[in-house]
């Protein structure tokens, strides 16, 4: 589908993609998001987008369009709707014809979803026609989203990484908007300033006043088409005034543009503006060239900032050109154009709005994210002594805290010293799916400082321990409010830690352990630390306490703690070099046949050192362990939720949930694998964990052992968001994606493989799946079968000469059966002595997966079948459906999958190697030839195009009784079609039976010899 049809169908708010994906089922079971699958497969096959469109209505009430061999909905967009011919709804939805395309576009930013509610009732004041997008970093079925949807029918989501804040989305949208003569940007402002609500309210009061302040602006705007921005006159700002750290990015971009930076003009503070779309083409076309840092809620110096800036400086010269928009406390709304000469705002927002002094100066805000905790801040400006909050659900369920956690955000931006933050979470009875309102109340006053709303809705299901295992490979963390069942499961860890304890104290020698534990001016934190390791009831420990130049008053205090235990050491470095370099120099003087790691702001139960050592005991090949942890936001008493699951390597190098203070490994591993690097201020541990699993034996064991303080201490590297962009080091290093070491790679091929790829179009997939082949470079050992669905002369072309060539063997169907008949027809034609591997054309095959595979197929028992993992790439937006803790930016394995509830009990002390599962995609599947022997060829009279899988897998398991394995050794990378023209110029009726339906018709049925159903309906 070309992008100007694309753009055309986006127009009319045609599409929608929950209803299309509820309709058609094969567009469930489809990587594709569900736009992409419409493009590709639906509007071939004359699908309705939508509940307001029926192309095969639309042709039997107007007989000429049918006549003219025009495609009905395509018709509809550029003629049907201008020559006032009625749009034929779609099954399930209600007549309304879409009007002509409006001139007016609004972006909604909604990254704050307890905002926006608040920004969708604003915009009721915008009688005019328009069409809403609304950017976000969260799914499009989130809450909020979809009530908003539902308020606004025909609002576009366009999902976004959390990158560059409201501005990225913006510009990745503005190639889009270019149809549009004015677009309003909004976004869901919250801010941690005391006068963030002032200066959200200042924002939409000016940009969108009332109903007649707003039918007036247009106008203004629509009338003079000199101007090409409008915003708020109270929060134009001078450049030269506000440059704070933006210089470089500035400069960078201001050259390339011809913005005069040693001259000042003004911006609008706050990014919340009206605009003409063409005003910023040239700016746009910068910013495509870029790429924005992570989000780190830095408050100036990254390139959203400068563009914040650069927004209102392009526009050059700004005189007569700018409307600044202002409205009083009393309603009156006024327009002024700005002119050469005018007073530009040298006063910073925070002060500019500052309410004047008085007795109390409250400040606070809720933070409602989405997750399960109440967060937020509350402050007396005029001190920094905290205060009590009542947090107020629904009117009469109060939760009452202390606002007294630290967070650099407050205190970088003034707010007392930073300790004025709180977090509460719901009782587990509200967390029921339905809305709740949230009030933030001062105790002492009663003053209400806050309100939102929230729904709390739980995404876990499992009632034993064995299901939290399963959940915890794909989800890993367990967010308070526990539920029974969850308490259920923690019971059971603490029972295993007992176990694990009495396996070491058991022990005939006690092997030693040495703990390593930097400090670096943590005078308040540490003897809690110190007091964790000697009340540990394994005994045999040693702690080195490598102190990194403190100040403070914290080398002295250790010296004092050495002098008294002669288990107790210190390391005094003479200058700050790092905790990377501090933990170095205590593993180069360690003693201990296992080391562990404890920092001097967290603390263990008194038995984790015996648990880890019993686990080693346990398992004697393993040579680390990691264990869970309970995190704490502060100095909370409580902790906010627990973080393990069993190991999941492809999770583990997508998103760290192994922290080093829950991490033991031999002595014997350090030797092989060394160190932590110098290089890295953040993310060390993640470094060394990842090398770690790629070396040695790695294992978890399910125990709760470690109290993990979140931002508790002032300097602590986790908190400070400056080192994200370290993140990329991280992964060059060791790779994106997990792989085997080579020092472990799997054995050579003992049998060859037949490996078997149905194909349909998609030449460029095609092309680079059979080139991943080619490189494993494993001769006659591997045969490649093409089994091709009538795609169109250059596909058949290209499998023509590869196979004169000796490249591969073909087969060429005359229509398209669809996915498992020709599959079928490949292992029907494979060679007697192969085991098989059936395969994706989008797929790439990865050095060392047909290996792994085939050895496990060998060796594990009862094996039947084997899939390896299935990689995705970042950005394929089924990922965190599958595995809903992974980073969406990130490749990640989705064949252990929460949507397929595929998993069977892990082992209890896990390596990640081999897992069973109970149905696996076959986008990959390797069938050994006994099984294959065994169960025959694939259901393709049930199963045509999908299914066939999951009842073949069901056969192996049940009927054979033989069991599924994932091999985490092998890997295979699933690039998802993107680009494939499906079913162009094809018969909508037979392709509809085989995409949608998944049956086949009666002449083909019959000729091959099919039975049919009486429930296939």
């Amino acid at each position: 589908m070309s992008n100007a049809n694309r753009s055309l169908l986006l127009s009319t708010g045609l599409f929608d993609e929950v209803w299309y994906v509820q309709r058609y089922a094969d567009a469930q079971h489809s990587h594709l998001p569900p736009l992409e699958h419409f493009l590709n497969y639906g509007w071939p096959l004359g699908r309705c987008p939508g509940p307001g469109f029926d192309p095969q209505a639309y042709l039997q009430r107007y007989p000429d369009i049918g006549k003219s061999g025009l495609d009905p909905l395509l018709h509809y967009i550029r003629h049907g709707r201008y020559e006032g011919r009625q749009a034929v709804v779609g099954e399930g939805g209600s007549s309304s014809m879409p009007q002509p395309q409006p001139q007016l576009a609004v972006v909604l930013h909604a990254y704050h979803l307890d905002l926006v509610a608040l920004l969708g009732e604003r915009l009721t004041l915008l009688t005019e026609p328009f069409d809403l997008f609304i950017t976000t970093p969260h799914a499009p079925n989130t809450r909020e989203i979809v009530a908003l949807q539902k308020r606004y029918p025909g609002a576009q989501v366009v999902c976004c990484p959390n990158r560059g804040r409201d501005i990225a989305p913006f510009f990745s949208l503005l190639p889009r908007l270019q149809q549009y003569t004015l677009c309003l940007k909004l976004h869901t402002k919250q801010g941690v300033t005391p006068v963030a609500k002032q200066w959200r309210e200042t924002l939409l009061s000016n940009v969108l006043p009332s109903g007649d302040g707003v039918r007036q602006l247009v106008a203004r705007l629509r009338s003079d088409t000199q101007l090409q921005l409008a915003g708020p006159q109270r929060l134009f700002m001078s450049q030269l005034a506000m440059r704070f750290g933006n210089d470089s990015w500035l400069g960078r971009l201001g050259k390339s543009l011809n913005v005069p930076l040693e001259s000042d003009w003004g911006f609008f503070a706050g990014s919340m503006f009206w605009c003409r779309p063409q005003a910023l083409v040239a700016l746009a076309e910068e910013v495509s060239k870029l790429t924005f840092e992570p989000e780190t809620g830095q408050q100036d110096g990254e390139l959203a900032h400068a563009l914040e800036r650069l927004v209102a400086g392009v526009v050059q010269p700004q005189s007569e050109r700018l409307l600044l928009l202002s409205h009083d406390a009393s309603g009156k709304f006024s327009m002024t154009p700005y002119r050469s000469g005018m007073a530009l705002e040298h006063t910073m927002p925070s002060q500019l709005m500052a309410p004047s002094s008085g007795k109390l100066r409250l400040a606070g805000d809720l933070n409602l994210t989405g997750g399960f905790a109440i967060s937020g801040w509350l402050a007396d400006c005029n001190t920094k002594a905290p205060r009590k909050v009542q947090v107020r659900i629904d009117g009469h369920y109060d939760i009452e805290a202390l606002a007294s956690q630290f967070r650099s955000d407050l205190r970088d931006n003034g707010i007392g010293d930073g300790r004025h933050a709180f977090e509460v979470y719901p009782p587990v009875e509200l967390v029921d799916g339905q809305n709740h309102r949230i009030e933030l109340i001062d105790a002492a006053s009663g003053d209400l400082v806050a309100s939102g709303e929230a729904h709390w809705e739980f995404q876990r299901d499992f009632s034993d321990f064995a299901g939290y295992l399963a959940h915890g490979l794909v989800d890993p963390y367990l967010s308070r409010p526990f539920r029974e069942a969850d308490k259920r499961c923690l019971a059971a860890m603490e029972n295993v830690a007992d176990g694990l304890t009495r396996d070491a104290q058991a022990l005939a020698k006690a092997p030693l352990v040495t703990v390593i534990m930097p400090c670096f001016n943590r005078l308040d934190t540490i003897e809690a630390a110190v007091e964790s390791v000697s009340s540990q009831v394994y005994a045999n420990w040693e702690l080195l306490l490598v102190d990194d130049g403190s100040t403070d008053g914290t080398r002295e205090w250790c010296e004092r703690q050495a002098a008294k235990n002669e288990r107790i050491q210190l390391i005094a470095l003479k200058k700050n070099r790092g905790v990377s370099h501090a933990r170095n120099q205590g593993l180069e003087v360690a003693q201990g046949a296992y080391i562990a790691y404890l920092d001097s702001d967290n603390v263990w139960d008194p038995r984790y050192l015996a648990a880890m050592v019993g686990a080693f005991s346990r398992e004697p090949t393993a040579q680390a362990f990691y264990s869970g942890l309970y995190r704490y936001t502060g100095n909370a008493t409580e902790p906010s939720g627990v973080l393990f699951g069993p190991l999941n390597r492809a999770l583990l190098f997508n998103k760290n949930y192994v922290d080093l203070n829950a991490f033991c490994h031999t002595r014997e591993a350090y030797q092989q694998c060394g160190g932590f690097d110098e290089t890295l201020p953040r993310f060390v541990d993640w470094d060394l964990i990842r090398r770690y699993s790629q070396r040695v034996r790695l294992c978890s064991v399910p125990v709760v052992l470690t109290h993990y303080y979140y931002g508790r201490a002032a300097n602590t590297l986790t908190a400070n968001t400056e080192y994200v962009g370290y993140l990329d080091q991280v992964r060059e290093a060791t790779g994106h994606q997990w792989s085997t070491a080579k020092s472990t790679a799997s054995t050579a091929l003992q049998r060859g493989v037949s490996v078997v790829i149905p194909s349909y179009e998609s030449l460029e997939d095609l092309r680079d799946c059979l080139t991943s082949l080619e490189a494993l470079a494993l001769g006659d050992k591997l045969e490649v079968i093409v089994v091709d669905n009538d795609s169109s002369s250059p596909v058949k072309k290209f499998l023509e000469e590869a196979q004169a060539a000796g490249r591969l063997k073909a087969i060429f169907n005359s229509c398209n059966y669809g996915f498992t008949h020709a599959v079928n027809l490949g292992l029907a034609a494979a060679k007697t002595d192969h085991d098989l591997m059936l395969l994706n054309n989008d797929a790439q095959v990865e050095p060392g997966a047909l290996e792994a595979m085939q050895l496990a197929a060998t060796q594990l028992p009862q094996c039947g079948l084997v899939v390896p993992q299935q990689i995705l790439p970042g950005g394929t937006p089924t990922l965190t459906t599958h595995v809903p803790y992974a980073d969406a930016d990130q490749p990640c394995d989705v064949n252990l999958s929460a949507h397929h509830g595929n998993i069977v009990t892990p082992p209890l002390l896990h390596d990640g190697r081999v897992l069973e599962i109970s149905f696996a995609p076959f986008f990959c599947v390797y069938i050994p030839r006994e099984t294959y022997r065994s169960a025959g060829p694939l259901d393709a009279q049930f199963g045509r195009h999908y299914r066939s899988d999951r009842i073949y897998c069901d056969v192996v398991r049940h009927l054979l009784g033989l069991r599924i394995y994932h091999v985490s050794d092998a890997c295979v990378v699933h690039k998802l079609q993107k680009s494939t023209r499906v079913l162009s110029g094809r018969s909508n009726s037979q392709f509809d039976l085989m995409f949608r339906k998944n049956q086949w018709d009666e002449p083909t049925r019959r000729t091959l010899g099919f039975r049919k159903a009486v429930w296939d309906l």
